[in-house]
């Protein structure tokens, strides 16, 4: 894994030095603690930081072909590299390294743009293209390498995280947070792609590539997509099951490929089961197993991982923590991320993957199983009830809603109620929205209202719900989760826990193939009744212990409004009432949610937490 940056000046008198070209690269040391490299021609700069698992004296980069006319600095895992190679070698290819670098610089100059269909993998690359004098950037079809940009009619400037970005010094002298931004964040705790909350800096978009033509203009494209619902006949489930078997081996085994120790995080939960035990059929030797828990026995499920440990014959490693091992550190891991991000995960995510880098290199997770396979039945299924509600004529619906508010709050379906008028993927969106519409109004200051007055702050979700294709709506929801939830949530607080580490995490779950294959499989046979994810139970079935198989949804969570009623709470409570709190919210609101949280309403504790992780950042930076 490695962390890439570069930079293009249109006008070669304001073309950035090598040592300024440095400090950007040097941002991202700890993606690439191994070796550093640099390529300048004229106008035209690509950094690189490596950390070395294939091809350890080999492949170092950047990197180019015979005739040094194409250049890739490149983050990630082509894990059909082998193959390719192969392949290429047959149509006159020749190569210099072992390693799967070189097999993309290859597959560009045999196919162009075309070369992304070929890849099964993660990646986010950049290819210069000195003879057409274009830039080629991409980024993997389910966002698990991260890629940014910015672009004006001076400079495009691109890097693995922001923080590269932010140390070019043009655009540092012009840094600014975009408002709608802000209002995006405060509605999923993280800001959606392909925006970031710096003015001007994008995210590329899964699935996507990026072109600079020699005229300076930006053209990107899609290069893939995945179809939920299958026009195909319907298979037993026997063979659903043992389809998703062999494609559950294929996915592990490909990713087993390291020049380095290898290892898994072990949750106790059924996906990293899943894979740890797809893992021991495979290796040869024990697999080494991680897993972190807490004194606090809600949130701590080392049991379950000691159970799968011992049913396999792993080598596993095991801590409980107490605050105390890693609040002193919590306000680094969070600014880490260069902008707000508030999943509270990132704690475990982190203290997991320091574990497990002081004994491998390289991790499989079981990442994405429960977007992918129908693990959130109460999101993922329309309560039958809301269906009938929403048929009603709109004068009844209008007239339940003005009733609502007096049911005691709490009730079932109150909220529901409130908000009957709304189409029911904007309701559904209120719903899980940190602060929703009537949170936002009593929380912003005045002048935040006037200025988001007319922003959406659903506008790029909503297009994944509220299109219509004929879908089930439990399809629709399962591919809202893996466009948006998975490459902004999941896999940013993975790339950048694990990366801080110096560790390379792997996701077999979402390989694009099984992605694919599983997306086709009737929805029927993900969630049946009350049993989330059952066609991938039900082929563990005999293979993992039943008390896996049976296991309750637990979430990978911290005792967070237990940490800010403690340790946490002068650090949270000076942060979130600090001076510059008045430029965005209204104090008093925000006291009276502060106390309300403090005298045990635990309904506020995320709440709390957004506010607190975007005070933190912002202080940081524009302070």
């Amino acid at each position: 894994m490695c962390g890439i940056c570069g930079k293009i000046a249109f006008n070669p008198e304001m073309r950035s030095t090598e040592d300024e070209l440095a400090v950007m690269r040097d941002t991202l040391t700890l993606r690439g603690p191994d070796d550093s490299g640099t390529y300048v021609n004229g106008n035209v700069a690509l950094c690189h930081r490596r950390l070395s698992i294939i091809d350890l004296e080999g492949s170092r980069q950047p990197l180019s072909n015979e005739d040094g006319s194409i250049w890739i600095v490149y983050n990630g895992e082509v894990y059909n590299f082998l193959e390719l190679r192969e392949d290429l070698m047959k149509l006159g290819h020749r190569f210099k390294t072992r390693g799967d670098t070189e097999v993309i610089v290859h597959l560009y100059e045999q196919y162009g743009e075309q070369c992304l269909k070929k890849i099964r993998g993660m990646f986010a690359f950049a290819i210069w293209d000195e003879k057409k004098g274009e830039l080629f950037l991409a980024r993997d079809r389910l966002g698990v390498k991260p890629l940014h940009y910015y672009h004006d009619e001076n400079f495009f400037i691109f890097g693995s995280e922001i923080k590269a970005i932010l140390a070019d010094k043009y655009y540092s002298g012009m840094k600014a947070m975009d408002l709608n931004a802000f209002h995006y964040y405060f509605s999923f705790l993280y800001v959606p792609a392909p925006l970031t909350i710096f003015k001007g800096i994008m995210k590329l978009l899964p699935a996507h590539w990026l072109k600079l033509t020699k005229s300076g203009k930006v053209e990107t494209r899609k290069y893939w997509d995945v179809r939920y619902g299958s026009k195909d006949a319907r298979l037993s489930e026997n063979l659903y099951r043992e389809k998703l078997q062999d494609l559950l081996r294929e996915v592990v085994k490909i990713r087993l490929i390291a020049d380095v120790p290898l290892g898994a995080f072990l949750s106790g939960g059924i996906d990293s089961s899943s894979v740890v035990a797809t893992m021991a059929q495979i290796s040869n030797s024990p697999i080494k197993t991680f897993s972190i828990g807490f004194s606090d026995e809600r949130y701590d499920e080392t049991d379950y991982a000691a159970e799968v440990a011992r049913h396999f014959g792993t080598d596993h490693t095991e801590v409980v923590l107490e605050p105390n091992d890693i609040l002193t550190r919590l306000d680094e891991l969070i600014l880490y991320f260069d902008e707000p991000f508030a999943d509270s995960s990132l704690v475990p995510t982190y203290l997991v993957s320091r574990l497990a880098r002081e004994k491998v290199k390289v991790v499989l997770s079981g990442d994405g199983g429960d977007e992918l396979f129908g693990g959130y039945p109460w999101w993922q299924k329309r309560p039958r009830y809301q269906v009938e509600m929403t048929k009603l004529p709109r004068g009844m619906k209008s007239f339940i809603s003005s009733l609502a508010p007096a049911l005691p709050k709490g009730i079932k379906g109150r909220h529901f109620l409130m908000k009957l008028q709304l189409p029911y993927e904007r309701y559904l969106l209120e719903t899980k929205a940190v602060f929703d519409s009537e949170d936002r109004f009593t929380i912003y200051s005045k002048n935040m209202l006037e200025s988001l007055s007319t922003v959406d702050p659903y506008e790029y979700n909503l297009p994944y719900l509220g299109k219509d294709d004929g879908q089930e709506w439990s399809n629709r929801i399962m591919e809202y989760d893996l466009k948006t939830y998975i490459p902004n949530d999941i896999m940013t607080k993975v790339d950048r826990m694990s990366m801080i580490c110096s560790l390379e995490a792997r996701e077999p779950l979402l390989d694009h193939k099984l992605v694919e294959f599983v997306a086709q499989i009737p929805v029927d046979f993900k969630i049946r009744g009350n049993i989330s994810k059952y066609i991938l139970k039900r082929t563990m079935d005999g293979v993992l212990p039943r008390r896996i198989l049976q296991k309750p949804k637990h979430g990978f969570s911290v005792p967070l409004e237990r940490w800010m009623r403690g340790e946490l709470r002068d650090r949270v409570l000076d942060t979130v009432l600090s001076h510059n709190c008045a430029l965005f919210f209204n104090k008093k609101s925000l006291e009276k949610m502060i106390q309300e949280f403090l005298s045990g309403n635990d309904d506020h504790k995320h709440r709390l937490w957004v506010l607190y992780t975007f005070l933190l950042w912002h202080s940081a930076h524009f302070s």
